[in-house]
């Protein structure tokens, strides 16, 4: 099983929502941008227990 990171999938979702609403209302392209940031802003709660686990050993 190939592994794709959940915020990856959501980036890409979020980004090709944008570009098709994009093209009937402009400016839906820099509000899907800045919602496809704000996903990468926001830390994974996945890599934080594996930065937890790390640190323990």
């Amino acid at each position: 099983m190939i592994y794709r990171p959940r915020k990856f999938t959501i980036y890409f979702l979020i980004q090709i929502i944008g570009f098709i609403c994009g093209y009937f209302y402009p400016p839906a392209i820099i509000i899907t941008v800045i919602l496809a940031t704000a996903v990468w802003i926001i830390p994974e709660r996945r890599a934080e227990q594996i930065i937890k686990k790390q640190h323990q050993h």
